[in-house]
């Protein structure tokens, strides 16, 4: 696990590494932690190694966090976890734009930021599942995964990557999904909310083009938790 934190205020920046470090003591993560108080410094290392969680500040200098994370999205996707941290709400509802899984208030507590590491992965033990795929055991990222779809018995997971057709049953599927990560919201398909792009009608309108049917028994409670999940991580 490799966490790059960026922000150009130095106290902040030791303050947040401090709970951080912390924590993966703590939760015995082995877990790389690398500080940087620049975006030009913060840039040149994401250049050259991959990383699984960035921490900005919304502002880093003149320059405001979301731009900056807009920049990495389009140069690397969603192969990192972005948190932001902030002295005010008022770029909340921006950060989602950007995909952040954490908007966190100043001062950082240490319950606050352990949610938001372990909601972007640092304490699942499953961030990859191996799953059968013709003759060989495909490992696949579990924040990749978009959906799964039930096809003649077989199921085709769908990722940011491509597609995948896995010789497994859906419930033999669902007991390598982490719990609450994943929903099933119809007999065939299985959701990552994170790639919710829009809800119609009884549709889920999922990112890459995706859509998924909502069972019409529980449709409604379906799209009630959605909300509520939305909702959740707005007020966090």
């Amino acid at each position: 696990m490799r966490i790059v934190i960026c922000d150009d205020e130095l106290q902040e920046l030791t303050a947040a590494s401090n709970i951080i470090e912390e924590i993966c003591r703590e939760q015995q993560v082995k877990a790389e932690l690398h500080c940087f108080a620049g975006l030009d410094a913060c840039r040149d290392y994401l250049r050259q190694e991959r990383v699984d969680i960035v921490v900005l500040d919304i502002f880093v200098g003149s320059v405001l966090g979301t731009d900056f994370a807009r920049e990495l999205r389009a140069s690397y996707g969603d192969s990192f976890a972005l948190i932001f941290l902030s002295g005010s709400n008022e770029f909340a509802s921006e950060s989602y734009d950007v995909r952040a899984a954490y908007y966190l208030l100043k001062p950082v507590t240490k319950e606050k930021m352990f949610t938001a590491l372990q909601q972007c992965g640092l304490l699942d033990g499953r961030q990859q599942i191996a799953v059968p795929v013709g003759r060989q055991q495909l490992t696949l990222n579990l924040r990749q995964i978009v959906a799964v779809e039930v096809i003649d018995k077989k199921c085709h997971i769908h990722t940011l990557q491509g597609n995948y057709e896995a010789s497994i049953s859906l419930s033999a599927l669902l007991e390598l999904l982490p719990e609450g990560q994943f929903w099933q919201v119809h007999r065939s398909f299985v959701i990552n909310p994170e790639y919710v792009e829009e809800v119609r009608d009884f549709d889920f309108h999922m990112r890459g083009g995706m859509t998924v049917p909502i069972r019409r028994s529980g449709g409604a409670d379906i799209k009630r938790r959605y909300m509520q999940w939305l909702f959740d991580r707005m007020e966090k």
